[in-house]
């Protein structure tokens, strides 16, 4: 099947459609509306048939869908960004022990706004990895050493 999109999500629908089914072998899909505007999609693909099926790879995808988010109160803003987070920390729980470290590479052009967000968000996280390194005493224990790079795109490193 010829897909124009990569979301799991969209690929299911699609899938479904087209074979007129309503439940693909080898594939989950669990939809939570968090609120009138955020809805959580989950794809999981389990197993070799539901690869086939969709073109997609074994595993977890998550689809936030955000009605209309440039007309977003300060307090819808809010809770899109903590359902991320939310869904964000899942992921990390589930496939990070606590006490390893982590690496966060925040990938964007800075310079372009529909590109900047890998950017900013490596400007806001709060890395740890030196300070429990060299101060122990001033951070928990039960901290996890982060890092934080920001390396640019092709346009603005070469690289």
């Amino acid at each position: 099947m010829d897909f124009r999109t990569d979301m799991a999500v969209e690929r299911t629908d699609i899938y479904r459609k087209a074979k007129k089914l309503d439940e693909i072998p080898g594939i989950e899909c669990v939809a939570e509306e968090i609120s009138p505007k955020i809805k959580v999609t989950r794809v999981k693909i389990t197993n070799e048939e539901g690869e086939k099926a969709i073109g997609k790879k074994k595993g977890n995808y998550i689809t936030i869908d955000v009605n209309k988010i440039n007309l977003s109160t300060d307090e819808e803003l809010e809770q899109i960004s903590n359902t991320f987070s939310e869904e964000l920390k899942k992921i990390v729980d589930i496939n990070v022990e606590k006490q390893d470290e982590m690496l966060i590479v925040g990938l964007g052009n800075l310079y372009s706004t529909p590109d900047a967000l890998g950017s900013k968000v490596a400007k806001e996280i709060e890395v740890t990895r030196h300070i429990k390194k060299y101060l122990p005493q001033y951070i928990d224990p039960n901290e996890r050493a982060i890092s934080a790079v920001s390396p640019g795109v092709l346009g603005t490193t070469g690289i």
